[in-house]
């Protein structure tokens, strides 16, 4: 009898650095589940939305996000990123996914360190997109006579 496994866990060396980073949506969620890949090394994120990989030798790297393993209405902004390990320290890779048909931002009001922002609303659209609009002031229409 033959079994085969979908897909290939590869363990990572016993020396090398560490990989981190964290998944997390427009609004600063953190997204769990979602399987990020780094070459041949695969690992999942927490429900913190972090993940890790341990003893990554020095090289070359693909650091990805499956679309496949996210929610149906989520979608990864950058979906990969090239990554150069050296042979101390740690690496930090994060990724941001969008939920879809979902519209997020903020009303502001005032300053911006020394700069008069005025009054506006800025929203949050899927695939990072940010629109601002200051707010108009028309003063009111004259009462008509008569």
């Amino acid at each position: 009898m033959l079994m085969m496994r979908s897909h290939l866990d590869v363990a990572t060396p016993s020396r090398g650095i560490d990989v981190s980073g964290q998944a997390i949506d427009q609004f600063g969620r953190p997204v769990g589940q979602a399987l990020v890949k780094l070459n041949a090394y695969r690992t999942q994120t927490d429900k913190s939305g972090r993940y890790i990989f341990h003893h990554v030798p020095a090289g070359e790297y693909t650091v990805s996000v499956d679309e496949g393993s996210l929610a149906a209405d989520y979608k990864v902004i950058a979906r990969q990123k090239t990554l150069v390990v050296g042979s101390h320290g740690q690496d930090k890779v994060d990724f941001q996914v969008v939920r879809l048909r979902s519209i997020g931002g903020h009303v502001y009001c005032g300053h911006k360190g020394d700069e008069e922002m005025g009054e506006g609303v800025a929203l949050n659209l899927c695939r990072g997109v940010t629109l601002e609009q200051p707010f108009v002031h028309r003063p009111a229409a004259e009462p008509a006579d008569g």
